[in-house]
């Protein structure tokens, strides 16, 4: 499943670059920078694409069995290609926007590249 952009967010907080491997829409990615980001359109490798990275609220796949709080720190699972509030091996990325219970397969970030 895709992330979708629940509110869009307010001033430029866009970055254009090239990625080491192919992006899909809207599937993230962790930048170079270590910056979590959705990139805008599908491209092939090092071609370069526009990434959102922050972002207000995006409705986002979670880890399967987790209860989240709302404002609790999220981080992306590379591996797992979800979002977790587990951080030994992923990157921190945002924080819940509000709880979501353990059967929820989706959840609301706030994507944001400082915390």
């Amino acid at each position: 499943m895709s992330t979708e952009i629940l509110s869009a967010p307010s001033g430029t907080r866009q970055l254009k670059t090239a990625h080491a491997n192919a992006t899909e829409a809207h599937q993230p990615v962790v930048l170079s920078s270590g910056i979590v980001a959705i990139p805008i359109a599908s491209e092939e490798a090092a071609v370069e694409n526009v990434f959102d990275y922050d972002v207000e609220c995006l409705a986002v796949d979670k880890a399967t069995g987790q209860t989240w709080v709302g404002g609790a720190v999220v981080y992306w699972n590379n591996t797992a290609k979800n979002f977790t509030t587990a951080s030994s091996g992923n990157t921190k990325c945002g924080y819940a926007v509000k709880d979501a219970a353990s059967s929820d397969e989706r959840g609301q970030v706030r994507l944001t590249p400082v915390l």
